[in-house]
């Protein structure tokens, strides 16, 4: 990252300057308030050039030129952005607040904060950084901010921009299942889930509770606050609940769509909830599947056949019995 462009006055950098450093000090304060530890949600919006918009309100020339930074400028683009999402479906900046700011920079800090509220959200953000920006190169410091672990991305499956992609296929998915299901409907649902009428009633409860809560949060807001709330519970969601049109709870919605009358729906809803079929495959495993999860195992998969490779009773007892029984053995 090459510095900020140094001129008459500035040569010495902000490295030693106590106002920077107290700036800085606020923005991560901020963060730290908004974050609760990590347990806050953070979403990603559609802003744009927010570092231009910042170095706008400077109207000294010098003052400009001397916080032309690479370094920041990457920060305020790449994080500056983010925001958080209340009960209620209204957006926070996560970073920017006049009013916790006294200094040069508060007209600066007052346009970001501007610009970000009035953004659309477009995700759920994840990050496996553990610093984010550049603090310090050579004699002058940057903004940057420092998470705590329990906002660290921790996925060992999926990284952070993978996890964050998949969001945003939850959001449609739940999106439209919101408006396929009316409200009277998940609550009829909800109904016969909490009475115990149906067959192992409890496996579904958990899922269709949360959509009945998000629909009913969803009716009473409107435009942006409606997509933000969906936003707000797909981010928090339990996994398996963002999907509930593939779901026993989209098949249960369905039914009852359907008008069919409660003995139908209950010997449908038995049938597929039955423990020879409920979250169990029900296509024939392929070859390839197999040789996938069972990279030790050789031989083709033939009908019901399938060979493996037989560990000899050498390797067994290596494998089974203490280093010091294995070495008596021999």
């Amino acid at each position: 990252m090459n510095p900020p462009i140094v001129v008459s006055g500035t040569a010495a950098g902000n490295l030693h300057s106590s106002s920077y450093r107290h700036f800085l000090a606020q923005i991560q304060a901020r963060f730290d308030a908004q974050i609760c530890q990590g347990s806050e949600p953070l979403f990603t919006t559609d802003t744009s050039d927010l570092f231009d918009t910042y170095l706008s309100t400077f109207d000294d020339q010098q003052e400009r030129q001397s916080r032309q930074c690479h370094c920041c400028r990457d920060f305020i683009n790449r994080f500056g952005g983010l925001v958080t999402i209340d009960q209620q479906g209204r957006t926070n900046a996560l970073l920017w607040n006049e009013a916790e700011h006294d200094g040069a920079e508060k007209t600066g800090i007052a346009a970001l904060a501007k610009q970000v509220r009035q953004a659309r959200i477009t995700g759920v953000f994840f990050s496996s950084l553990s610093v984010w920006g550049k603090p310090l190169t050579g004699i002058w410091c940057h903004i940057s901010i420092t998470p705590p672990a329990g906002l660290l991305h921790q996925g060992v499956l999926k990284n952070a921009a993978q996890f964050m992609a998949e969001k945003r296929e939850d959001f449609k998915t739940v999106q439209y299942a919101l408006q396929q299901y009316s409200l009277a409907n998940i609550e009829q649902a909800l109904t016969l889930l909490q009475t115990d009428s149906l067959y192992r009633s409890e496996k579904v409860l958990g899922p269709t509770e949360w959509l009945h809560r998000l629909q009913q949060a969803c009716t009473s807001a409107k435009g942006e606050l409606k997509n933000n709330l969906v936003w707000r519970a797909i981010a928090t969601a339990p996994a398996g609940f963002c999907h509930p049109r593939s779901s026993m709870t989209g098949t249960l919605l369905d039914d009852i769509a359907a008008g069919m009358n409660f003995d139908e729906v209950s010997r449908r809803f038995a049938e597929k909830m039955h423990p020879l079929q409920y979250l169990r495959p029900q296509a024939a495993t392929n070859q390839g599947w197999l040789q996938s999860q069972f990279p030790t195992c050789s031989g083709a998969v033939s009908g019901k056949s399938m060979v493996k490779q037989v560990p000899s009773p050498t390797t067994l007892c290596t494998v089974m019995l203490p280093f010091n029984s294995v070495l008596t053995m021999l």
